[in-house]
């Protein structure tokens, strides 16, 4: 019997960016200067729990999110005690993950906006397509967005 396999890729480019950061900057310090350079409204949250797909345990990073504009942004650790979220790109610090339609000009503004906070070593766009495991990592993401919308 011939086995069928299905393939669940979606292109996560037309609605996610992500904006990668190196500084050393304590979390909250980062957060702190990104709503006053950017004038946003990024708040902590409850930590965001990566469910792995193959038995590992879990892994939960501190957590930021705003919304304005029709854009929502999400600022996430990339690394805590147990590894990193996107284990490939091991030198960021904080991802950015950006939801919505933002233009090509936006985003520069945004990525120049952070490089200009003291700390800040780099900040660059990563190819949405290129992250591994990034359908884990948005779908966590969003229940964890569902969660705090309800209030538990």
């Amino acid at each position: 019997m011939t086995k069928l396999k299905l393939n669940l890729y979606d292109d996560y480019s037309k609605e996610y960016s992500i904006i990668g950061i190196s500084c050393h900057l304590k979390d909250y310090r980062l957060i702190y200067n990104i709503n006053k350079e950017l004038n946003y409204d990024l708040k902590k949250y409850n930590d965001l729990v990566i469910y792995p797909i193959k038995g590992k345990i879990k892994n939960s990073f501190s957590f930021y999110s705003c919304t304005d504009d029709f854009i929502e942004y999400n600022i996430i650790a990339n690394r805590n005690p147990e590894g990193f979220l996107i284990t490939k790109q091991k030198q960021i610090d904080y991802i950015l993950i950006l939801k919505g339609p933002i233009d090509s000009v936006r985003k520069k503004s945004i990525l120049n906006s952070i490089l200009k906070i003291p700390g800040v070593l780099t900040s660059f766009e990563i190819d949405i397509n290129t992250v591994q495991n990034i359908d884990v990592i948005l779908s966590d993401l969003e229940l964890h967005l569902l969660k705090i919308s309800k209030g538990s």
